[in-house]
């Protein structure tokens, strides 16, 4: 591992202005950077080309919960590409 394979993420204060609530009827959701998976807690970023089966998945979350987090990690690492898949 080296320095590329992680990134600031969403810091404890963000992640406490999350919602918690749940909503079933949402898709599974992965957050990428660069075309790499994020764990949102920890910045780690999964290596391309692994499996996704292993990959940070966040179920039953709301789409402002989706936004937030996208938002927290724009905020977080201003140079990177944030997507959700």
């Amino acid at each position: 591992m080296d320095k590329n394979d992680f990134v600031i993420p969403v810091l404890p204060s963000q992640l406490l202005q999350l919602t918690q609530e749940l909503d079933t009827s949402a898709k599974p959701v992965r957050f990428l950077v660069n075309g790499r998976t994020c764990c949102i807690s920890t910045g780690y970023l999964c290596s391309k080309g692994s499996n996704v089966i292993y990959h940070p998945v966040y179920w039953d979350r709301p789409k402002r919960f989706i936004d937030q987090v996208v938002k927290f990690l724009k905020e977080n690492n201003p140079n990177d590409n944030i997507t959700v898949r």
